[in-house]
């Protein structure tokens, strides 16, 4: 059992350290790559500005997740809007908090603001971050109370917040700061999510992507979990297919599977051909490293 942890915490003190080198190093250094050709960032930038921002000035979780996925183009674009979006959601919480939907807004915009802090130093966004920081598992504690007493939210409502504030600390655990205990925290949340409902694919796929990193041909325990759920990759977004698929095509080639391993490399290629993770994990291949 002490083996256990032990290794446990040896596994996430790698994680962490493989993170914080990406954070620092390698995400500011990409700003300059080349960008693809199939859609730029003023086209990109447009659509959002089309679609919810127009109506009633919040931002959809479309309209993010479009974000997302320019930002993992690796094409910067300005906060402001979603910085704005942020602040009505805000607002609109102090009236109306038993409403999931502005709560899950809130969370998806957490995670774009954290992502533009601690991958570029945005210091707008920092500012904003600390805000969220002191109030957003506040925020998850008193939605979990409302659930217990089958008042504003259903099991299914409070899955799908577990998940977004899992996502939102997912984008700290390269930064330095209390690294352990965020790492320590995002498997929990993911096992929370799924407690409340066994549905949620995206808690199962990346619970799943989380044992990952510590299997290999010995751990049968993990590898029937992990490849219990990989059916249900492509039901997820753009930017976390990309992310599985890396993490899948690693899984295969620790098992010895080259041509799967492969073959979810080229899928995440299809997806952000520039993307930096991308070039790293095919940098760690050709020197026979499989990780990130």
């Amino acid at each position: 059992m002490a083996n256990y942890f032990l290794n446990k915490r040896a596994v996430l003190f790698v994680w962490c350290a493989a993170l914080s080198v990406y954070a620092y190093t390698e995400i500011p250094a990409a700003q300059n790559a080349p960008l693809p050709q199939e859609q730029t960032q003023t086209e990109m930038t447009a659509a959002v500005s089309q679609a919810q921002a127009p109506v009633q000035g919040i931002l959809s979780i479309t309209d993010c997740k479009a974000l997302e996925e320019q930002y993992y183009r690796m094409q910067s674009f300005d906060p402001q809007l979603l910085l704005d979006s942020f602040d009505r959601i805000r607002e609109a919480l102090n009236t109306s908090f038993e409403d999931a939907g502005l709560l899950d807004l809130y969370f998806e915009h957490a995670k774009l603001i954290s992502m533009l802090y601690v991958y570029e130093g945005n210091r707008q966004c920092g500012k904003y971050d600390t805000l969220i920081q002191g109030e957003a598992q506040d925020f998850l504690r008193q939605a979990e109370k409302l659930t217990r007493k089958h008042a504003g939210f259903t099991r299914e409502q409070m899955s799908a917040l577990f998940m977004r504030y899992a996502n939102y600390l997912y984008t700290k655990i390269g930064v330095p700061k209390n690294t352990f205990a965020i790492a320590s925290a995002v498997p929990v949340l993911y096992r929370k999510a799924l407690m409340l409902n066994p549905g949620n694919t995206e808690a199962a796929v990346k619970l799943a992507c989380w044992h990952i990193f510590p299997a290999d041909v010995t751990t049968g325990n993990y590898n029937s979990y992990i490849e219990s759920q990989e059916e249900y990759i492509e039901e997820l977004s753009a930017a976390d297919r990309f992310n599985a698929y890396l993490l899948y095509s690693i899984y295969s080639m620790k098992k010895y599977e080259s041509t799967k391993g492969r073959a979810y490399l080229q899928k995440a290629a299809s997806l952000f051909p520039n993307h930096v993770l991308l070039l790293r994990v095919y940098e760690n291949y050709r020197k026979g490293i499989f990780s990130l």
